[in-house]
């Protein structure tokens, strides 16, 4: 592989910074994973890097074997619950991602884990249509100005689609047109289906990204931030 890939969303998944799990979820080299397979709360875990590192996405269970991406911070990828057993404890994370074939590995103790209500992520018929639409389309990479949720696909592009998808036809999406107006909203107030707005340079300048919430503290997002192309 010529350069390092990274997964991002649409290659990926990516949690809101502000909901990042706090605490270690693995402790030792080798860790159980019962707590997620008995779980009720949660029908779908995801894991993901909370650190500065970029964290490995192996084809084998083994350091040894061919990397196909990485994971960079906040990033994450599905947790294969269906090749775990409970009173195992496991060194290798099963994981991969809807528009990818065959399973990645991910070592347990550089990542951590968290839940969400994937069946079920909004009560409101509408909203839940919208983030489930956009779910079928991960591992689709950035593609600034394009609009193919299955070639290429820009942020705005990737809102509109999803939106467009439940009936709801937004006007041109391109963030540029858009300017901070002073307005925000708590993180606790944010419902499946919201726009996450983000500033140019993340402080000042004005609206360059937008990304979609989906819940328990995920985003899903065609990510090619500071002009960078995503996958490698």
């Amino acid at each position: 592989m010529k350069k390092k890939q990274r997964i991002w969303l649409l290659t990926g998944m990516v949690l809101v910074g502000a909901f990042l799990w706090a605490g270690s979820v693995f402790a030792a080299e080798k860790v159980s994973v019962d707590r997620y397979l008995r779980s009720k709360r949660y029908d779908t875990y995801y894991v993901y890097n909370d650190s500065s590192q970029s964290i490995p996405l192996y084809m084998g269970r083994s350091t040894a074997s061919q990397i196909y991406g990485y994971l960079g911070y906040g990033d994450a990828v599905k947790l294969q619950k269906s090749l775990l057993k409970r009173g195992k404890k496991y060194r290798f994370l099963p994981v991969y991602m809807p528009r990818e074939k065959g399973t990645l590995y991910v070592v347990a103790d550089q990542v951590k884990v968290k839940g969400i209500r994937l069946k079920q992520m909004s009560t409101n018929p509408l909203r839940h249509k919208v983030v489930r639409y956009g779910i079928k389309f991960l591992g689709t990479p950035f593609s600034l100005g394009s609009s193919s949720l299955t070639g290429g696909i820009d942020c705005a592009n990737f809102v509109k689609a999803c939106y467009q998808y439940a009936g709801i036809y937004l006007g041109y999406p391109h963030t540029d047109n858009l300017r901070f107006q002073g307005m925000t909203v708590p993180i606790r107030n944010l419902r499946a289906g919201d726009l996450l707005f983000y500033l140019e340079n993340d402080t000042y300048g004005p609206i360059g990204h937008v990304a979609m919430y989906l819940g328990d503290g995920f985003i899903i997002h065609a990510s090619g931030h500071y002009g960078e192309t995503y996958p490698f």
